[in-house]
């Protein structure tokens, strides 16, 4: 083995550096052959910007030398037809030349000494340049002369009398086809005349024209090679374009730093390449000496990694074997295995796989294995066997392994039993209400948008059963619980091929009709369930059901979608107890106005818009006011207020009843100080609580909390409760709190609510207010006034004050008066107003009375 590693060295190193020289030699040639290609390119791409500028210059002097032409015909023509009008005719024509030509400095006929025949400079020197002309052409061209502080180049064509059309050329016409010519930023074109001078060249000025050509180039050197400018020092690869119609040479020069630019890098990286290689020879050659010594530490690692894993097979703590992939057949088994599975290692090696799986999944087993692909094996749970027939779910993790004449596959079964049934509790828990064991409707939706279910109609209908947390506070939550589940069997009842139902905490019920051709008969079945009432410990519970129902997909795409309308529609619909509301996109409409209302409220509360009036209280005896109600007031912009029914339901719904409690709180501790200052501290003030303030907020610290912040005597506030804020123990806990500080307690709107005499004795209230609904008739209307009277007695009988609210006319006042009520409020005595305006009112009665 040692030979033979020597034996690969030697060969390696020799073909290595036999390799080596060869790329090296091909390299140079590469880059070589590269090098003659960028130059000839370079000299093509001069070439061929040069031809063009040739070109172009061609062709602007040929279109000038033929407007000269057409101006001596047609001064010839002139002079023979018109003699009288010629020399003002071919004025004209002059002035069309020039206005035709912008870079024409000047065009005039002279004769043939140089002298102006027509309005222009003379050209004394036309003799000595006119007399060579370029075969093919007319046109005569001059040396470069300053003239008006810049350089012209004079033309002149023959006229048939000796004269001459003669036309200054500014030189910014040459310069423009150099300036235009685009090449690299130190690429440049000249033009040169027969003359040797300088004509124009890239970005020059005015110092550099009409210098001589030896400053750039030879002029008859048409293909010139790879030069130095004497004017910048850049050397460039230069080629020239030959005069062609005209004696002018255009030259252009591309910069040789341009040209070999990418050429540079690509030797460096190729010299660094090649370097590599000579690196990695080196390397691989030390690898390869490394190489015997580490086979014979790699021999004995393997003989330790097998004697590893018989140790580590053999105490792994989970099942492990391995078997044969054609016959099925364990070839070993380890200790958990025996154990895990009751057969001994004997009996193991005895057997097969199909021997420890039941027989249905004989099929599945042999498709797994003969698939080849251990992640078929490991994508789900199969079952497995003991010796004492129970079963096991495993999770099996396999992996191909080489085993002397066998095609084999090392498995270790992990028991996974405990898991799934785990993960199927909590399954269970998360689609399904703990308390109802009906599915939740999270995953009623996730049943309902279904790919299989997504095509075909349903209706879902929602059910919000009100009264359930009424019954919890009333009775106990153990009593609430079980209505609750009560009515839970009763919607499981509706359960179907047709139907699915679910429950959301914790008062809502959803019913999903699948079939519409059995929609009466399930809304009927479900019109009973939720309108018989809950027998639950010997007592009758009747729950307030508000249903809703969407239809998919006219009311959604989506079930969430579907359900929100269903909702929507339970919410907004009004009409009797025990009848559905079906959704409307009016309904829609209408929410949003709710939210947009409950924004504006917030804001209100936010800017600190809402304002306090109040209403007095008069004592029907005397007429003297014992007592304030305040009123909340929502001012719009316009003057006009916004209805308090309107408002303040809302302002329950959302919870911003309590935040606007506070706000009534402290600017009735504020109103109370300033009637005080003057002169009214034995004025008490009513606030209005509601039920939802009692259940959401701790109002009785709110009380405390003002009667400190304002110093407030005993009895300076009074608190108003309707009827239904009153039932439950977290109400009688605040009214007994109340009491204790010293807050006298009225119960509002008496008579609209529970009206429970039994439970009206045990209250600790001190007053009741007749509702203004039976106030309203009771001058005219026999029921309303044998109600009114019956308060009065009642009231009276269980040592409570009676205070009349609503009163309006006369008539009514007298009546109360005279039936024993004890406190009148309403328009009659005096309508709701500011504290200001009512200091002054009292001020008012007060001085009238003395």
């Amino acid at each position: 083995m040692i030979n033979e590693f020597r034996k690969t060295s030697s060969l390696v190193r020799s073909i290595g550096f036999a390799v080596g020289v060869i790329i090296g030699v091909g390299l140079a040639a590469v880059l070589f052959q590269d090098y003659r290609h960028r130059v000839q390119a370079a000299h093509a791409q001069a070439q061929a910007l040069a031809d063009g500028a040739q070109r172009l210059l061609t062709a602007r002097l040929h279109t000038i030398e033929r407007a000269m032409q057409a101006v001596a015909a047609n001064a010839l023509d002139l002079n023979s037809t018109v003699p009288a009008q010629a020399q003002a005719l071919v004025a004209d024509n002059l002035k069309g030349v020039m206005a035709r030509h912008e870079q024409v400095e000047s065009i005039v006929l002279v004769d043939a000494q140089g002298q102006p025949v027509s309005a222009g400079d003379a050209e004394r020197a036309i003799r000595q340049w006119s007399g060579d002309v370029t075969r093919g052409t007319d046109l005569r061209m001059g040396p470069l002369a300053r003239h008006n502080d810049g350089w012209v180049m004079p033309l002149a064509v023959p006229l048939s009398d000796g004269g001459w059309v003669l036309v200054r050329l500014n030189q910014v016409e040459f310069q423009d086809i150099v300036d235009n010519l685009h090449g690299g930023p130190q690429d440049v074109a000249a033009i040169t005349d027969r003359f040797g001078t300088i004509v124009a060249r890239t970005g020059a000025n005015s110092e550099l024209i009409g210098k001589p050509l030896d400053m750039l180039f030879e002029p008859n050197d048409v293909r010139l090679g790879r030069r130095v400018s004497r004017i910048d020092g850049v050397e460039r690869v230069v080629s020239a374009a030959a005069p062609g119609r005209y004696p002018l040479w255009v030259g252009f020069g591309t910069a040789t730093a341009a040209v070999f630019e990418s050429w540079y890098p690509v030797v460096a990286l190729t010299g660094a390449l090649y370097l590599l290689y000579w690196i990695a020879l080196l390397y691989i050659l030390r690898r390869i000496g490394r190489a015997e010594r580490d086979h014979l530490r790699y021999v004995e690692q393997i003989e330790t990694a097998e004697r590893r894993f018989r140790v580590i097979f053999d105490k792994n703590p989970m099942p492990c074997w391995v078997y044969d992939m054609d016959t099925l057949r364990f070839l070993v088994v380890n200790q958990a295995a025996t154990d895990a599975y009751g057969y001994t290692r004997t009996q193991f090696l005895a057997m097969t796989l199909l021997d420890i799986r039941p027989a249905a999944d004989e099929a599945a087993l042999r498709a797994a294995v003969t698939h080849r692909d251990v992640r078929v094996a490991e994508k789900h749970p199969w079952t497995h066997r003991r010796a004492d027939g129970s079963l096991l779910q495993v999770r099996v993790h396999a992996s191909d392994i080489d085993f002397p004449g066998h095609a084999a596959r090392l498995v270790v079964a992990e028991d996974v039993t405990e898991r799934l049934r785990n993960e199927r509790v909590l399954r269970h828990r998360a689609t399904h209400d703990a308390t109802t064991g009906l599915h939740n409707t999270d995953a009623l939706l996730e049943f309902l948008d279904d790919d299989r279910r997504r095509s075909v109609g349903y209706e879902l209908a929602f059910v919000q059963l009100r009264g359930l947390e009424l019954i919890s506070d009333t009775f106990g939550q153990a009593v609430g619980q079980d209505v609750l589940r009560v009515m839970a069997d009763r919607f499981a009842a509706l359960r179907g091929p047709d139907s699915a139902v679910a429950h959301r905490p914790a008062e809502t019920f959803v019913l999903a009709i699948l079939n519409g051709e059995r929609r009466g008969e399930m809304l009927a079945a479900l019109m009973r369930a939720v309108t018989s009432p809950v027998s639950v410990h010997g007592m009758l519970h009747v729950l307030e059901p508000r249903v809703g129902l969407a239809v998919h997909p006219r009311d959604g795409e989506r079930a969430e979608k579907v359900l929100g309308a269903a909702a929507l529609a339970a919410q907004m619909g009004n009409g009797a107890p025990g009848t559905w509301h079906v959704f409307e996109a009016a309904m829609a409409a209408a929410s949003i106005n709710r939210l947009k209302m409950a924004a504006q409220i917030r804001n209100a509360l936010d800017q600190d818009t809402f304002i306090v009036h109040f209403q007095p209280i008069i004592r029907s005896r005397d007429g003297l006011i014992v007592s304030l109600e305040a009123l909340i007031r929502w001012p719009l912009p316009d003057g006009d207020f916004v209805a308090p029914d309107v408002f303040i339901p809302l302002c329950e719904e959302t919870g911003l009843i309590v935040p606007l409690g506070h706000r009534v709180l402290r600017e009735v501790g504020r109103a109370y100080v300033t009637m005080a200052q003057a002169g009214f501290a034995d004025i008490a003030l009513a606030v209005n609580v509601s039920a939802v303030q009692l259940q959401r907020d701790d109002i009785v610290d709110a009380i405390r909390q003002t009667i400190a912040d304002y110093h407030l005597p005993t009895g300076a506030i009074q608190v108003e409760l309707t009827e239904s804020a009153v039932i439950g123990d977290q109400a009688l806990r605040a009214m007994d709190a109340l009491k204790a500080l010293g807050v006298p307690v009225h119960l509002d709107d008496f008579g609209t609510g529970f009206s429970s005499l039994a439970y009206l004795r045990d209250l600790p209230i001190d007053a009741l207010k007749i509702d203004r609904a039976f106030v309203a008739e009771i001058d005219s209307e026999v029921r309303s006034a044998s109600v009114c009277e019956a308060i009065l007695t009642l009231g009276h009988t269980l040592g409570l004050h009676v205070i009349a609210e609503g009163v309006e006319r006369e008539s009514q006042a007298e009546w109360l008066i005279a039936h024993g009520c004890d406190y009148l409020q309403g328009f009659h005595a005096a309508m709701p107003m500011s504290v200001d305006d009512v200091i002054v009112f009292m001020q008012e009665r007060r001085a009238a009375r003395a």
